[in-house]
Formats: structure tokens, C-alpha cells, sequence
């Protein structure tokens, strides 16, 4: 059975548009990448890269990944274990594309995505399909520890 996002977990996950991918190759070497995902739905988290990446190769050997996103202010996190796969079906991939290949704030520039400097392939969307959820508010946690 599939887990489903609480609503504190899914509305954490849409107010955020980057996060970091963990993923192992066929060797047992982990491997981490910063992203920014899309999602489409309430189970649906994307991304973009190009197959000549670590992540995708990682991914098309062994598609478990772990998927975390944190936000500094607030000292919440939120960690997804995943079952990643490449998504074939169009009208998504333009989705994802249209929503993450575009300028975004870096430093009060407005600039491309990293994911647009990638030389090594083409492009690929892949979807990650949640397997666990687990979201922690430290920030919450530490001070009801400060009031006990």
C-alpha cells in the first residue's frame, strides 16, 4: 500500500521546489544531488536531468532513492523513501519541463536551472513514487522540550 502525505507533509512539499536526491549505484556507492522537483497530484514528485548523470544511471541500476527536503528557517525536514522510475508519458514530461526549466532567483539574478549547464545526454523526467513519509518539525520539538 502506498503511503499518503498528511496534510502538514503535503503542504510542506508544495511550498518548497528543491530538494536532495539520494541514490546508490551498482557498486554501493551513495550519491547525492541537489534538485528542484515539481509535483502533480498528492503522490506525485518529478524531476529533471540528462542520462549521462550519475543519478540516472544510480536510478536505472537501482531505483531506490532517498528524497529530503529542508527548510533552515523553520528546522523542518521532510524524507520520502522512494521508488524512482523514467517517465514516459508526454504530456507529464512537458509539465515537469515547462515547470522546472525555467529562470529562477539565484543571488538576485535571474538565471537557468543548473540542470541546463549538464553537457553529457538528453534530458530525462523521472518520477518518484513515495514509499515512506516522515516529516519533523525540530524547531517545535526543542522548544516544547525548552516549556516541559
Amino acid at each position: 500500500m502506498q503511503p499518503h502525505f498528511d496534510s502538514v507533509s503535503a503542504a510542506f512539499l508544495a511550498e518548497h521546489t528543491i530538494a536532495t536526491l539520494s541514490t546508490v549505484s551498482s557498486d554501493g556507492v551513495v550519491h547525492g544531488a541537489v534538485i528542484y522537483y515539481v509535483i502533480l497530484g498528492e503522490q506525485n514528485i518529478y524531476f529533471i536531468s540528462k542520462t549521462g548523470t550519475s543519478k540516472i544511471a544510480n536510478i536505472t541500476e537501482h531505483p531506490q532513492v532517498a528524497f529530503t527536503v529542508f527548510d533552515a528557517a523553520k528546522a523542518q525536514t521532510l524524507q520520502i523513501s522512494a521508488k524512482a522510475r523514467v517517465e514516459t508519458d508526454e504530456n507529464t514530461r512537458h509539465f515537469v519541463f515547462d515547470n522546472i526549466v525555467k529562470p529562477h532567483l539565484y543571488s538576485g539574478e535571474m538565471l537557468m536551472p543548473p540542470v541546463t549547464a549538464l553537457k553529457e545526454g538528453d534530458y530525462v523526467v523521472i518520477h518518484v513514487q513515495p514509499e515512506g513519509i516522515h516529516f519533523s518539525d525540530y524547531k517545535k520539538e526543542i522548544l516544547d522540550q525548552r516549556n516541559a
